[in-house]
């Protein structure tokens, strides 16, 4: 698939930059290599070097590294500019978006053609570097199709979209009383698990020295394309105002916990008259279960066999095997490169203790050609309730609902009626 907007700057020969969209596994790094020709290939895995030494805490910092190298790229007229990133969401490459066309650039945006790149079982296996089926099974769950370069430009990432409450922000930055250097790490025992950090937090995080000072600060939120940033995220924060309120030394931990602090807090509430259910529900971890010997024969059918069959074919011609025996052969290797890929990547059964559920793990089940898998949810006595092909937190839902209806009592008054965010009062909950 390829989309294609020419704006060229006026005067200036066309020069091209190719967005590359595809899950790991997908083939697009291959096609990649192909457009490249004498231009450059640019992917925020080179961050981590040839070893690819991946660090989750330093993601803000590779997509701004890999940004402001994009921009050099485009100041020095080069072309083609590939960016081979998966950029599975549109927002992912508004940055590039909008710089391609700040600096006069055909934007084209391709994904690989290959019959297994929604394949989740087979992206599991094909990818280089060992990403786990579950982030796999996500990217493939939440892949945005069909994007346009329009899309992109009028794309927001996600905590944009979920700035609606952010209000009460302002209120408890003027509340905040703080004197510099009273914390260099988040006090004990404060909770900041249900906090929502934005691409500030990191950034930040990332950027600022250990012993900073409030001009460095006002510095970077003065440029936040190069934080990776919006200007929207930078207000909303109330940290430029909490900056005039500060005088001398601070140190980046200051800044982080002002953040934390004046941060984003999802808090689960349950509406008057909801049902309630006794126990928690406590899953295992899952347990691998053996493939079967049917589901071994058809993954080698489908998956290996053909390869195996033309990788033996000059074995074949030299040791003038009868064709029975060539595809005898290339079944009995292809079994066995099945058996180990379900073994590894296989079936798995998850168990609740308290109310009994099952939730079991298919990797060649579900609907149509694609074969992603399904999740089949039981009850307590291995009655079958209902299959999906969603994510395992879905099939947890599922088990849950049917217990709330099974085992649920009325719950006559609501968990929560009136609370406070900190530094503020008064807020009554909303309930939807």
């Amino acid at each position: 698939m390829r989309e294609v907007l020419d704006r060229p700057m006026p005067g200036q020969a066309n020069k091209v930059i190719y967005l590359m969209r595809g899950v790991s596994g997908s083939g697009k790094s291959t096609v990649a290599d192909q457009m490249v020709g004498e231009g450059v290939k640019l992917s925020t895995d080179d961050f981590w070097g040839p070893a690819y030494e991946y660090d989750e805490e330093r993601i803000a910092e590779a997509h701004m590294w890999n940004q402001d190298r994009s921009q050099s790229a485009m100041e020095k007229g080069l072309s083609p500019i590939v960016i081979d990133n998966t950029n599975t969401k549109a927002w992912e490459m508004k940055p590039y978006v909008e710089m391609a066309i700040r600096y006069g650039y055909q934007i084209e945006m391709m994904e690989p053609d290959t019959s297994w790149q929604f394949d989740v079982l087979a992206l599991t296996q094909k990818n280089t570097h060992d990403v786990p089926r579950e982030v796999i099974q996500d990217m493939v769950d939440g892949y945005e199709h069909d994007v346009t370069v329009d899309d992109v430009l009028r794309s927001k990432p996600p905590w944009e979209e979920d700035m609606l409450a952010v209000s009460s922000s302002w209120y408890r930055m003027a509340q905040y009383q703080f004197t510099p250097q009273e914390h260099n790490s988040p006090p004990e025992g404060r909770d900041y698990s249900s906090v929502f950090y934005g691409k500030l937090y990191e950034a930040l995080q990332a950027k600022l020295s250990v012993n900073t000072n409030v001009n460095q600060v006002k510095q970077l939120l003065a440029n936040p394309a190069k934080l990776g940033v919006s200007q929207d995220e930078i207000i909303w924060s109330g940290l430029g105002e909490w900056l005039e309120l500060v005088e001398g030394k601070i140190s980046r931990d200051d800044v982080l916990l002002f953040l934390s602090d004046n941060a984003f807090r999802i808090e689960e509430v349950q509406e008057i008259g909801e049902r309630e259910l006794e126990f928690k529900f406590q899953w295992d971890e899952g347990t691998p279960i053996e493939p079967s010997d049917d589901d071994v024969e058809q993954e080698a059918k489908d998956m290996y066999y053909e390869d195996k069959y033309y990788e033996l074919e000059s074995e074949a011609k030299l040791r003038e095997w009868e064709e029975s025996e060539h595809e005898a052969n290339a079944m009995e290797l292809a079994t066995q490169m099945a058996y180990e890929a379900l073994a590894e990547n296989g079936s798995y059964a998850y168990t609740e203790s308290e109310y009994g559920y099952t939730i079991a793990w298919d990797p060649i089940g579900g609907s149509g050609p694609k074969r992603n898998g399904e999740w089949s949810v039981s009850d307590d006595g291995g009655t079958f309730i209902e299959s999906t092909e969603d994510s395992l937190e879905y099939a947890k839902e599922i088990a849950y609902d049917h217990a709330m209806e099974a085992y649920g009592k009325e719950n006559p008054e609501p968990q929560y009626k009136n609370y406070a965010f900190p530094g503020g009062k008064n807020y009554q909950e909303l309930l939807k």
